[in-house]
């Protein structure tokens, strides 16, 4: 069956990139290490330098998305009751509810671009 959100979030760029992130077809160091034969603790953010890059760092650590972040946390704890932790946030995050699916795809989407931005300079 077709997950619901690609039909509840209307943004096909909010879709993609939520997609993107769920089947590991990303930009995320963790990805691009794998592919280069680099050894997963050296796959690291190229914001912080010290931390490996993987999802859940790109979603709730990295401070480059400090304030993408507290919109997608402010705007989700308006739909739902957030788990207690954030690998609880995370993992329901990436389990795309409708209620708040459209805040990731604009989270994930924008933080992409930004971190485009950042590593093209």
């Amino acid at each position: 069956a077709m997950e619901n959100y690609l039909s509840v979030i209307q943004n096909k760029s909010f879709t993609t990139s939520i997609t993107r992130l769920r089947i590991s077809a990303h930009c995320l160091e963790i990805e691009k290490g794998r592919h280069k034969n680099i050894p997963t603790e050296k796959r690291m953010c190229p914001a912080c330098k010290d931390k490996v890059e993987d999802e859940y760092h790109f979603v709730m650590i990295c401070p480059c998305y400090n304030e993408e972040r507290k919109k997608l946390m402010i705007s989700c704890k308006n739909k739902v009751t957030l788990p207690g932790t954030s690998k609880g946030i995370f993992n329901m995050l990436l389990s795309c509810p409708d209620s708040v699916s459209v805040y990731l795809g604009q989270y994930v989407h924008n933080a992409i671009q930004k971190r485009n931005h950042v590593t093209a300079v």
